[in-house]
């Protein structure tokens, strides 16, 4: 055999040994590799404090939306760590700038948040409600609420308007032919035309001054005339307010918050939510507070989201206080989460498992049970 033939033969069997080892060791390094546990999901979640919600505290965090996450946290199969902010701007900015995989406390869905970021579907549905003493009677707030309300502040500007300008009319058609009554100086001229037109409203008229021209006997008979019609609709709108409050008693419903004094969070959407009713608004700086008010006499009832308000009466030692009537202003609470995030359907999916296995209603039995 030529020995460059042989050469070959062994060359041959030396490149098939090596390929074949080669083969035999990347199997091994793959089987291996396959064999070793991935490292396990980290997310990064925002969280505020909003009790029941999130209760931050030197251990750590827990609350209602806590314990949802967790049990999400099981089924996504992901360890979580919890970062807080102080507001939800902040939380929200911190999923624009991909700061964090998701926000979650007690958080609106709303049409402007939306724009923004991404939401799972809600797992809380909620809205304002009100909170009253218990069989307290009215205090002196709650009288001089009624003389504070719209309606009638609107007539007592009219009486006072057309007071004003009856006096003015008085004086300037009297002035030239009537001195001795109405000073032909404005400031006399007018006070004592001022004292005229408030003396017919009381008396039907002022003995000692009577206006003698034509035009300034005109304006009198006017203002007469006009005067018990505006001190009739005066009286009546005053006698139906506290007729209707001898009926109705206390605060039934958010009908009823118009023209009260009423005591909420500071710096939240439902101070907005009370002024476009025509509440008179109290800000305060925490729930317990806002009972204090209410205790004290200052203000009539606290109204805030529903959820914070039964479990801040439930846990504390307000038991003068109810809760009545229906939910307003209805809202959602979602776990927000990065545009086109991936984890959405996730996330919606293990929400839908939880509703099915009755883990919310156990969620609202222990977080804020009942206080109607």
């Amino acid at each position: 055999m030529p020995l460059l033939h042989v050469r070959n033969m062994i060359r041959n069997k030396t490149n098939r040994g090596l390929l074949v080892f080669v083969v035999v060791f990347l199997g091994f390094a793959s089987f291996v590799t396959a064999q070793e546990p991935r490292g396990e999901e980290v997310l990064r979640i925002v969280v505020k404090d909003v009790k029941p919600f999130v209760f931050v505290e030197t251990t750590g965090c827990r609350g209602y939306s806590i314990d949802l996450w967790n049990e999400i946290a099981k089924q996504l199969n992901v360890r979580s760590e919890f970062d807080i902010k102080a507001t939800v701007a902040d939380m929200l900015r911190s999923l624009q700038e991909n700061k964090a995989d998701a926000a979650i406390a007690a958080i609106t869905i709303t049409s402007d948040r939306e724009s923004v970021v991404d939401f799972t579907h809600f797992f809380y549905s909620s809205g304002l409600r009100i909170a009253i003493p218990s069989g307290i009677a009215p205090t002196w707030i709650a009288t001089l609420s009624k003389f504070l309300s719209g309606d009638f502040l609107a007539m007592l500007g009219a009486l006072i308007f057309l007071t004003f300008l009856a006096a003015n009319l008085i004086w300037f058609f009297e002035r030239s032919v009537n001195a001795e009554c109405f000073p032909k100086s404005y400031a006399a001229g007018f006070s004592e035309a001022m004292w005229w037109s408030i003396a017919t409203i009381i008396t039907g008229g002022c003995e000692n001054k009577s206006p003698v021209s034509v035009l300034g006997r005109l304006v009198a008979i006017a203002w007469m005339i006009g005067s018990i019609i505006l001190v009739s609709s005066f009286t009546a709108t005053l006698s139906a307010q506290m007729t209707a409050e001898a009926i109705t008693g206390a605060i039934a419903g958010p009908e009823d918050l118009s023209g009260r004094v009423v005591a909420t969070l500071e710096g939240t959407n439902c101070v907005q939510s009370l002024k476009d009713i025509n509440a008179r608004v109290v800000e305060c700086a925490s729930l317990e507070d806002a009972f204090s008010i209410v205790a004290s006499g200052r203000a009539e009832a606290v109204v805030f989201d529903a959820p914070m308000l039964s479990y801040t009466i439930n846990q504390s030692n307000f038991c003068e206080v109810r809760l009545i009537g229906p939910l307003f202003e209805h809202q959602s609470y979602g776990i927000a989460i990065p545009t086109e995030s991936p984890l959405r359907e996730r996330i919606n999916i293990a929400l839908l498992n939880l509703e099915e296995v009755g883990f919310f209603k156990e969620m609202n039995k222990k977080w804020f049970g009942s206080r109607e």
